[in-house]
């Protein structure tokens, strides 16, 4: 049976000017892949 999500809590992410490549997803999980902090 499908699911349908009826709400819908946006998320805030707050970042360092030197973090780079950070994407959100609307899952919510926190993927580093590809992020790296430039010097």
């Amino acid at each position: 049976m499908p699911v349908a999500y009826l709400y819908f809590e946006p998320r805030i992410f707050g970042l360092n000017k030197s973090v780079q490549g950070f994407k959100p997803y609307p899952d919510g999980i926190v993927r580093l892949a590809g992020v790296t902090l430039a010097k």
